[in-house]
């Protein structure tokens, strides 16, 4: 358990000043205090005439490719719920996740900072205190702060619920009906005074695509099953069960993310075969989207209920996206390795219409660590003055207030866990090629500006030097050619800031402290499908 320190926040240092109190305490009696006259003098600085809304939920789910959402063009029988939710709202169309790997995407979201300065460069890692996160900002704010923190890789133990009494915390996902849930509810109803912060992270939608064994007794037969037809997709059930069968037990990641097409080989599937696998990937990440719009779904109708949704903040995002099988990514239903668009394009949907947020689709370029910032500006919560998020406060520009920001977008690939370059079958990997040291030099780095994007990556060839690539995401939105021209002043000028970025990433990489149990480690990269 941490909470900022002194140095960091000076409110926190006059609440313990002459009072015998620790960090905790202080960081406690603030938030109490927070919901009357000792909250005014920092909640002064909300902008606009709005006042701040009373309930804040951050809605953060893992391994969600954002095409697959009405809002963002995917079918609307799949997302029903965020569609809705969508249709009264600021949706961001070009929101950048920092990486593809749950621990740093989450670190940036959670204290709108990189790597370079959350210190998180794989996972599962303990984040420090070294940086303010959303949960220490509103609580300080006078928000009594909750945290469902289902995600094993930004967990509440690898304190990514700084802030977050342990009585508050639950290592659940967030569902309608929860009994905690509804005591927030019920004490909004009661209380005009009181303010909460909802934070909640996890993930039904991460590869191997369901870990349910239940799935073909229960889903298939109930309300989780997709609109439409298997047969439409060339399938059935049991060609379905057998294909799910295969990814679940007969390959490792490694040979499915980086060997696929030989691994299908192997399983003696022909080209017709090969294409119905993919059919049946496809259909299983569908249904857990769609699983997902049902989770979201319940907690909306709940707020809708209740008559907190109009006059609440809820933002729906993920930590990154996932890529299933396609041409042009070395990694196939992967995501941490590669800078694909499908992994770091995710959704940033902004629903607050009583604070001035109303339905607009924003076409400006948004990043994961902007999310912290733009929250506290619309709830009017002040962050740390030394030592400030990299992110910036969108609000301004999210009411129509301000222009929009023209930002750059830097992302970067992950390091090899220590645990996973261990064992044997590493070192015959497509990723042992690409990460053969835990070397922070040998990530791959990519920038977007507009619907530009450049990266600096090496290739999987043996000679396995970096190279510039350049990619026009408006008419090649899966980046299938390589446009690059060191004569362009404006792909130039990116990778001149991309190598920049590089080198601020590995010049403030410290090797990992032994922080977590290994018994522990290890379970949790088992459970999301990194080790066998």
């Amino acid at each position: 358990y941490s909470v900022m320190s002194e140095r960091r926040d000076p409110r926190l240092r006059l609440a313990t000043q002459g009072r015998g109190l620790d960090r905790r305490e202080a960081i406690r009696l603030l938030a109490a205090a927070g919901s009357a006259a000792a909250a005014a003098p920092w909640l002064s600085g909300c902008k606009g005439s709005e006042s701040p809304p009373r309930l804040v939920l951050l809605y953060a789910t893992c391994s969600l490719n954002a095409s697959y959402l009405a809002p963002y063009g995917g079918e609307p029988g799949l997302t029903p719920w965020i569609q809705q939710f969508a249709a009264g709202s600021a949706i961001l169309e070009r929101h950048q996740s920092e990486c593809g790997q749950s621990g740093i995407a989450y670190a940036s979201i959670f204290s709108g900072t990189q790597a370079d300065r959350h210190g998180i460069y794989d996972h599962p890692r303990i984040i420090g205190t070294d940086v303010e996160l959303i949960t220490e900002a509103f609580a300080a704010a006078g928000y009594e702060v909750f945290f469902w923190g289902a995600h094993g890789m930004a967990s509440y133990r690898l304190g990514y619920g700084q802030g977050v009494p342990p009585e508050h915390h639950r290592m659940a996902v967030l569902e309608a009906g929860d009994p905690l849930f509804e005591t927030i509810l019920d004490r909004l109803d009661a209380d005009p005074d009181y303010r909460a912060f909802v934070l909640t992270n996890f993930t039904v939608t991460h590869m191997k695509y369901t870990a349910n064994e239940n799935f073909f007794d229960e889903q298939l037969r109930g309300p989780e099953v997709l609109p439409g037809d298997l047969a439409a997709l060339g399938l059935d059930p049991e060609t379905l069960r057998r294909h799910t069968s295969l990814l679940l037990d007969g390959a490792s990641v490694f040979a499915i993310s980086g060997r696929t097409e030989e691994t299908i080989r192997d399983w003696g599937l022909d080209r017709q075969e090969a294409r119905q696998f993919h059919a049946s990937m496809e259909y299983l990440y569908r249904c857990a989207v769609h699983r997902l719009d049902g989770l979201f779904g319940g907690i909306w109708r709940r707020l809708q209920e209740r008559g907190l949704s109009d006059g609440s903040l809820v933002v729906f995002t993920a930590d990154h996206g996932e890529t299933l099988f396609r041409e042009g990514t070395l990694f196939k239903y992967a995501h941490g390795f590669q800078l694909a668009p499908e992994v770091l394009r995710v959704p940033m949907i902004i629903h607050g219409p009583s604070v001035g947020i109303g339905a607009h689709r924003h076409g400006f370029v948004s990043r994961s660590i902007d999310v912290l910032p733009t929250m506290a500006g619309v709830c009017g919560v002040p962050l740390s003055s030394s030592n400030p998020p990299d992110g910036v406060d969108l609000s301004a520009s999210l009411r129509g207030h301000a222009h929009p920001p023209e930002l750059t977008a830097f992302s970067h690939t992950s390091l090899v866990h220590e645990v996973i370059g261990a064992i044997p079958e590493y070192r015959d990997s497509l990723l042992y090629r690409l990460y053969p040291a835990r070397a922070p030099e040998l990530m791959g780095v990519c920038a977007r500006r507009g619907d530009t994007v450049v990266k600096w990556t090496r290739g999987a060839g043996a000679e396995g030097e970096f190279r510039a690539t350049a990619y026009d995401l408006d008419r090649d939105p899966r980046e299938l050619q390589n446009r690059y021209d060191p004569a362009d002043p404006g792909h130039a000028q990116l990778l001149i800031e991309l190598k920049a970025y590089k080198e601020r990433l590995v010049a403030a990489y410290e090797p990992p402290a032994d922080d977590l149990d290994e018994a522990e480690r290890i379970r949790q990269l088992k459970a999301l499908g990194y080790l066998e």
